[in-house]
């Protein structure tokens, strides 16, 4: 908004989907295709994620659970395989697992047409994707699916909850905030 790439209506009406989504069952996917329907397609991809590097210097720290992060600092001491999976735009997750110099990420992936302009959503890395790149990596890594941990803030990726042996919820969202409680999983 402020480089006037979005209108303050089309703020508004972002912040209405994400209203939709943190109270109303809007699933991640949906969001996505709304999202990227109402503000990407056909905006050139600079023109969108050009300013992904200024963002982050301002807002990712403060953005990010501290004990997560010491949880990410700690794995990579302990050489485990750190893994950011993400229904994000890789764009943007991309340039976030540089900074935390993690070891690798899978996040949603988007088109471009032949003028370089955001076209369609390729794939969607939603909660069952991750929870199929999981057991495959950890296959790959021949890694039993006891050794995986899954950190996460949404019921949406009860998926990939569900393949790990370790379950951690990061400010949770009430359902899952709900889930946790019952199922005695580790709350951040």
């Amino acid at each position: 908004m402020h480089k006037g790439l979005f209108s303050s209506f089309s703020v508004f009406k972002a912040f209405s989907y994400f209203v939709r989504y943190s109270f109303f069952s809007l699933s991640p996917n949906s969001l996505h295709y709304l999202v990227f329907d109402r503000f990407l397609k056909g905006k050139k991809l600079f023109e969108v994620f050009g300013y992904v590097e200024d963002f982050l210097d301002r807002y990712l720290l403060s953005a990010l659970n501290r004990k997560v992060l010491k949880e990410i600092d700690k794995a990579k001491k302990n050489n485990s395989y750190v893994v950011i999976l993400s229904n994000a735009p890789s764009y943007l997750v991309e340039k976030i697992v540089k900074r935390l110099n993690v070891s690798a990420f899978k996040a949603t992936s988007y088109g471009l047409d032949l003028n370089n302009r955001l076209s369609s959503i390729h794939k969607l890395m939603d909660g069952e994707a991750k929870a199929r790149y999981a057991l495959a990596l950890a296959r790959s890594l021949d890694l039993p699916e006891k050794k995986i941990s899954v950190y996460t803030d949404s019921i949406w990726d009860l998926p990939l909850l569900n393949i790990a042996g370790k379950k951690v919820v990061v400010s949770p969202d009430r359902g899952l905030f709900k889930i946790a409680k019952q199922k005695a999983w580790k709350i951040l």
